[in-house]
């Protein structure tokens, strides 16, 4: 992955902060794993739906779906993402 489109989208799951992790004082790279499995599955999506269930289901793998939040949380993140990617082609 570019490093300016991990940058960028490091910068955009930071403000989102799904976990509430940055706001406790993880890292800045916490969600880089979750990115990286994000950003390779994004061919898989039809459409921002189906996208936003894979960020769905790769957080719910990498924090357990008991702890993470309802689908609702990720649709702003979703499309900013989305949107990234469709750029990039």
């Amino acid at each position: 992955m570019e490093d300016d489109l991990k940058k960028g989208l490091r910068k955009i799951f930071n403000k989102y902060d799904i976990m509430n992790l940055i706001k406790l004082g993880a890292p800045k790279d916490e969600y880089d794993p979750e990115i990286k499995k994000i950003v390779s599955r994004y061919q898989e999506g039809q459409d921002i739906n189906d996208f936003t269930n894979i960020i769905v289901e790769v957080f719910e793998e990498m924090f357990d779906s008991d702890i993470t939040p309802s689908k609702e949380h990720y649709k702003e993140l979703a499309q900013e993402v989305f949107n990234i990617l469709s750029k990039k082609g």
